[in-house]
């Protein structure tokens, strides 16, 4: 009773552990080079299988026949079965069939005949049948009375096995039935039919096995021989059934086996990451890219299309040093915050062709398509019909403004500096690494980069991007953020989570200076804090602008 108990937990054990993502076939004959080629030894009870798959498409009939060679004028059909053929496979038993009294000793040879519209084909094999000895018939006998009287310490293993059964079939995005057979008499090559099951319709990467000696040792298919069909190149969809053919190489022509399995091991392949999101705002559809498009950032991703970046979640500092003598007054102290939430964010900011697209209206003072749009405060782009509800109607997500932290985060790329591309400031007002990054007072002033537009904004995208590939987070147009925070909190230095400043402060908050500032106002923790009367009013000032934002729900 102990030993059935030990043996029943062990099966358990073992049934847990089957879940993983890989099968073996039934077990079937596998026959060397030289049984192909010459002669094939049928004991009375083996099949002759023939499969579909011998035929070019979808067979119409197939008929075989046998003629003796040791008595050349015999030979007579066996049979002619015609379409439709069930599962694809029939057989021919020489014990159950009338022609199971053909002379033992003989050589025979079968020929298929298959037709498949318009074309057919014909196959050739001899065989040799050999009478079944009758000693087999003792061992089984043998065999039966020695396992009768041991029923009862059978019955763990036969629980372990309808566990193993139980589990497999209850696992997820693994293997499903395996089936082998090789297309014996006619051809060495194996099929192999499996099922994938997933309830992702996941993807899957395949490789194919086989085993000659029940597991002791494994060959992997692709190394001995050929393959064919699918998952051989490729990926292969999941929830459904599929067929691969393995033509054995010159490694196997000695290699025989009355128990040979096939292993078909699958490994679910992640989804490419969606580290951009792209919204065609000529008709709502979102889409995702694991990189930037072929060809860049053309045109169209600043007019009919708005481009998001993926931000991962992490700790960053936020603010400046209290020490650094280019650090604006109204900066946060440096800290520690934690964004416990991916999310995304406009790799450029908002263009007026965009905002147009959206609101149908195009405020802004300094025309131009891909040039940012202005003259927005903060209840036209949050409010009730503004350009965020209108965004999330057509597209069915949630957009928004980023919070200060998200946008600093955003901005710094993994930087501690005052410039994104890890440079400090060296000067209140012209400064030449600013003047790679963005538009500011002391770019256009001293004609160092786009002279033409002088005192105004420029399009997007015309200066360097941070590590992250986000654009124009230095100068142009000054940027909205979510929340309103109290000049009180500016020297708070304690590491934070999810910082969120009040909704209900006296403050908006503005971000990135803009195309009139000095250098010193455009850093990334540079703060502007427009009064509140005036972000509620409808004041037309053109140095704020958007850039598009949403957290990720993971």
């Amino acid at each position: 009773m102990k030993k059935s108990i030990v043996l029943t937990l062990f099966a358990a054990l073992f049934a847990i552990s089957s879940f993983c993502d890989e099968a073996l076939s039934n077990p079937f004959s596998f026959r060397t080079k030289a049984e192909m080629e010459q002669t094939v030894l049928l004991k009375p009870t083996d099949p002759i299988y023939y499969s579909e798959d011998l035929a070019d498409g979808e067979p119409e009939s197939v008929t075989i026949k046998v003629q003796d060679l040791d008595n050349p004028v015999w030979e007579e059909v066996l049979f002619t079965l015609t379409a439709p053929f069930e599962d694809g496979t029939f057989c021919w038993d020489y014990y159950q069939s009338e022609y199971r009294n053909l002379p033992a000793g003989h050589t025979y040879m079968l020929s298929e005949w298959i037709k498949s519209s318009p074309v057919g084909k014909y196959y050739f094999h001899t065989i040799k049948i050999v009478p079944e000895p009758a000693v087999f018939l003792l061992f089984g006998i043998i065999g039966f009375l020695f396992l009768r009287k041991r029923v009862r310490s059978l019955v763990p293993v036969i629980v372990a096995f309808a566990m193993i059964g139980a589990f497999n079939a209850r696992a997820e995005g693994v293997v499903g039935e395996v089936t082998a057979q090789q297309l014996f008499p006619f051809e060495r090559t194996v099929v192999v039919n499996y099922t994938l099951e997933s309830d992702e319709n996941d993807e899957f990467t395949v490789d194919f096995f086989c085993t000659p000696d029940n597991g002791s040792t494994f060959y992997k298919l692709s190394e001995y021989g050929t393959l064919s069909g699918e998952g051989t190149e490729g990926t292969v969809s999941g929830n459904g059934k599929h067929k691969t053919y393995w033509t054995p190489g010159p490694d196997f022509d000695e290699i025989g086996s009355e128990s040979m399995m096939v292993k078909v091991v699958a490994e679910v392949v992640p989804p490419p990451p969606k580290t951009f999101m792209t919204i065609d705002l000529t008709d709502g559809s979102v889409s995702y890219s694991p990189e930037e498009p072929t060809g860049g950032w053309t045109e169209e991703y600043k007019t009919t299309k708005l481009a998001l970046k993926r931000i991962e979640a992490g700790t960053f500092k936020m603010g400046s040093p209290s020490d650094f003598g280019m650090r604006g007054d109204t900066d946060l102290y440096q800290r520690d915050v934690t964004l416990t939430k991916p999310y995304y964010i406009g790799v450029f900011e908002v263009t007026q062709k965009q905002y147009k697209l959206i609101t149908g209206q195009d405020p802004s003072k300094f025309k131009g398509d891909t040039r940012p749009v202005e003259c927005v405060n903060f209840n036209t782009v949050t409010g009730e019909g503004g350009f965020f509800a209108l965004l999330n109607q057509m597209t069915g997500l949630t957009f928004g403004l980023p919070t200060e932290a998200q946008w600093e985060n955003a901005c710094r790329a993994g930087t501690e500096t005052s410039l994104n591309n890890g440079t400090d400031l060296i000067t209140n007002d012209w400064d030449p690494n600013l003047s790679q990054l963005g538009r500011y007072h002391g770019d256009w002033e001293d004609n160092k980069v786009s002279p033409v537009y002088n005192d105004e904004t420029v399009p997007v995208g015309e200066y360097l991007p941070n590590a992250w590939g986000l654009y124009d987070m230095h100068g142009n147009v000054a940027e909205w953020c979510l929340d309103w925070i109290e000049t009180s909190h500016l020297k708070e230095t304690d590491p934070v989570t999810d910082l969120v400043g009040s909704l209900t402060a006296s403050y908006t908050t503005v971000r990135g200076g803009y195309y009139k500032a000095i250098g010193k106002a455009c850093s990334s923790a540079a703060r502007t804090f427009p009064n509140k009367n005036i972000a509620s009013s409808n004041s037309q000032a053109p140095q704020y602008g958007i850039r598009v934002f949403m957290q990720i729900e993971e």
